[in-house]
């Protein structure tokens, strides 16, 4: 978990404005005390619960359980706290696989650069068919994997087309970080898909201005996550 925020004091706040750059919005299924499924939205470095007190920074995000076919209602999420740790959460029915989300996080001024920030995240869980829940079209940013003879391919699309030099970061269940580059297909390959959870993002920049609430911007700075879950093999 991350360092925990007091939201009190003009210092604080604006430690919380430079810290969303490390912030991301993520997607797991977990069950909850009861043994029942539910979708969990978290605001963190990684796929897991985070600091309670940047929650409401995402208060908006949609989430859709089911393929991308599946064109049902968003979720209605509730804000699940324990010791100062939170995630908006949501019951799913059982054998979830894949659960999208979407939010306009706003614009942002870093160092002089305005831009609106863009939030997607996917959890998908690799024991489902990928090749029939990999895809989802809502999500303007999509990682979307392949998983076969012990290697793990991650192709970053924008608007449905690969990205080629697309920055993406991977977190395995042991703690390993890799960065990577994508290629002309807009493709990384990760040898190793170790079970577990594994946390993965990329970006993308789009040198498009515009205008959000009033306030201008020169490009939309988009970041979409996936939490991959790869089961035990079977024996």
């Amino acid at each position: 978990m991350n360092s925990r925020w007091c939201l009190f004091s003009p210092l604080a706040v604006a430690l919380l404005a430079s810290s969303a750059a490390a912030h991301f919005v993520w997607i797991t299924v977990e069950s909850d005390s009861g043994g029942q499924p539910q979708a969990q939205v978290h605001f963190g470095e990684l796929a897991e619960p985070d600091s309670a007190a940047l929650l409401d920074n995402v208060a908006k995000v949609q989430v859709w359980a089911g393929a991308a076919a599946e064109k049902g209602e968003p979720l209605k999420l509730s804000k699940h706290i324990t010791d100062e740790v939170g995630s908006w959460v949501a019951a799913v029915p059982a054998g979830t696989r894949a659960v999208s989300g979407s939010v306009n996080y706003g614009v942002l001024d870093r160092r002089g650069q305005v831009f609106l920030l863009m939030y997607h995240a996917r959890y998908l869980d690799a024991a489902a068919n990928l090749k029939a829940i990999g895809r989802d079209e809502r999500l303007p940013l999509d990682v979307v994997p392949e998983i076969s003879g012990g290697q793990c391919v991650l192709q970053v699309l924008f608007e449905g087309k690969p990205v080629a030099g697309s920055e993406v970061v991977l977190l395995d269940p042991e703690g390993n970080e890799q960065t990577k580059k994508t290629d002309e297909s807009g493709k990384v390959t990760v040898d190793g898909a170790k079970p577990g959870l594994h946390s993965i993002r990329a970006k993308w920049v789009v040198e498009k201005a515009g205008e959000h609430e009033g306030k201008k911007y020169a490009q939309v700075n988009h970041y979409s996550t996936l939490a991959l879950r790869v089961p035990q093999p079977t024996k």
